[in-house]
């Protein structure tokens, strides 16, 4: 009998996927007015320079990068296995800056080509916002693999470890779920007195009661929820210095 999450939890293990793009310019020559014109042109970024177009605007959590093919385009199939429950791979990307970058991304000029080997280029890659520490899957990972990989860099990026969270939050996804499902029996139960030829206002009120009491409580667990999840990002000295360096 397979279990369905409800809707906070949905929202609580929705990935937030970036999708980088980068043009290179160059200058051309000046016109009659002495002005000077610049010209897109497609070539692949140097591979330093690469990462820091992909991480986003001052990103400092470690990444996690998928590459596209023809085949599952559109999916996450790489990511995760359709066999088994993902969650725990899904709240670790919470602690990651999560990349999908299409299958041209593979053409020698292709800005981020440089990102992926050219012989054997992985589906997926995990490594520090610098792109340092690459570890590579070929898409066909156990989703231990991945997860030991995962927790090894939110390790070296955090104050806090991530495992302990994870268990955590698995719990709060429980209580969410608690929480949704009764606020839909109390929406249901008010609905069916509302369609009674004459509702209520004793019941009415005593339901209105229960919906804002279970909201209260749902948010209070949110609330929780993110202070565990805060496992305090480290920032190091040169981090700007390293961000401008890739310019």
């Amino acid at each position: 009998m397979s279990f369905t999450r409800l809707a906070t939890s949905k929202e609580v293990l929705d990935l937030d996927w970036h999708y980088p793009v980068a043009h290179t310019f160059k200058e051309t020559a000046g016109d009659k007015k002495g002005g000077t014109s610049a010209v897109f042109v497609e070539q692949a970024l140097p591979k330093t320079k690469a990462f820091f177009k992909i991480n986003g605007d001052g990103n400092r959590r470690p990444l996690l990068v998928l590459r596209e093919c023809v085949l599952c385009k559109g999916s996450d199939h790489a990511l995760f296995d359709r066999r088994l429950n993902n969650e725990k791979t899904k709240l670790l990307c919470q602690w990651f800056y999560c990349v999908k970058l299409p299958p041209k991304v593979l053409d020698q000029k292709h800005p981020f080509r440089k990102l992926f080997k050219q012989k054997h280029p992985p589906h997926l890659f995990v490594s520090t916002w610098d792109g340092k520490g690459i570890v590579e899957f070929s898409g066909q990972q156990t989703q231990s693999q991945l997860q030991q990989q995962m927790i090894k860099l939110i390790g070296k990026a955090y104050e806090k470890k991530p495992v302990p969270a994870v268990k955590a939050m698995l719990r709060f996804l429980s209580e969410f779920d608690k929480y949704d499902g009764l606020l839909q029996q109390y929406e249901d139960q008010k609905q069916k007195e509302m369609l009674r030829p004459k509702p209520r206002s004793e019941s009415l009120a005593k339901l209105n009661a229960r919906i804002d009491k279970t909201k209260k409580r749902r948010s209070l667990a949110m609330k929780r929820a993110k202070a565990v999840c805060d496992l305090k990002l480290k920032v190091t000295s040169d981090a700007s210095k390293a961000a401008k360096a890739g310019g």
